[in-house]
């Protein structure tokens, strides 16, 4: 059995060393530019909330009204199937 992703609503969690409850969603790019990523896709959802999709860190962090919701953080399998966590 494999782990293929996490996910957490929960306010006290970190991410990349702030407290997920304290980030507004114009708060993410700045974080995420600051520890080196800098691709990003933002895509509004069908049920209203708003994606934004970090690939090279295999994350996906979903707002309400500029609030996050949840984060999603997946795995990626190197050559040999083995995982890599970002």
């Amino acid at each position: 059995m494999r782990c293929v992703c996490l996910e957490t609503d929960h306010p006290d969690s970190v991410l990349l060393g702030k407290k997920i409850s304290e980030l507004k969603e114009s708060d993410i790019k700045e974080l995420f530019v600051k520890n080196k990523y800098s691709e990003f896709e933002t895509e509004v959802e069908e049920w209203g909330e708003t994606r934004i999709s970090i690939d090279d860190a295999v994350i996906d962090i979903y707002f309400d009204k500029g609030a996050i919701v949840s984060v999603n953080w997946g795995v990626d399998y190197d050559e040999e199937e083995e995982p890599i966590w970002p």
